[in-house]
């Protein structure tokens, strides 16, 4: 974990000019590295890489992630609110970064989450179960891996509606 949090800073450092990275870029990367830590601590998902800004405000971040198992969609879309959900709050918790955001308070429409499902050998999993999940500009999107081995959708939501799905499951589940 020692060796993935140094790459992160390493990348973080070289992609800010003059070495100097801006007020701006230190709080995307204080809050972006927050929810990896605790999406790994919490999910044991693998942080791949991280994105965002815009030109003169922060409109959009984004993570993606690896994982190593085998989901169907109701498992994969806990997850990705899960993460969606644990990344707005970082943000939208960070008084600092606020400033800075295009709007108060980010929402899922202003949040990149992919996580890749992988089996043991480092390979897409099979159909039918997901191989990649990605909750893009509001909406949550689910991919199978296709014979030719490329990613084929076989289904989308609203992020809104996701966030309903997975709240109704833990209320039944709290009830039951």
């Amino acid at each position: 974990m020692k060796i993935f949090f140094f790459i992160l800073n390493l990348i973080f450092m070289t992609n800010c000019s003059d070495n100097k990275p801006s007020e701006r870029a230190k709080l995307e990367h204080e809050v972006s590295v927050k929810t990896v830590e605790e999406i790994y601590q919490n999910k044991g998902l693998k942080f791949l890489g991280f994105g965002g800004g815009g030109p003169h405000d922060i409109k959009m971040l984004a993570l993606s992630f690896k994982t190593y198992g085998k989901v169907n969609v109701d498992e994969a879309r806990e997850l990705l609110v899960y993460c969606v959900e644990q990344f707005l709050s970082n943000i939208n918790s960070n008084e600092k970064i606020r400033p800075f955001l295009h709007n108060f308070p980010f929402t899922g429409n202003n949040i990149e989450i992919r996580i890749f499902f992988y089996n043991k050998n480092d390979a897409k999993v099979n159909p039918p179960y997901i191989s990649y999940a990605v909750a893009i500009d509001g909406v949550v999107r689910f991919y199978i891996k296709n014979s030719f081995d490329k990613f084929e959708k076989v289904s989308e939501e609203t992020y809104e509606k996701a966030l309903k799905k997975v709240k109704a499951k833990q209320i039944s589940i709290v009830g039951s």
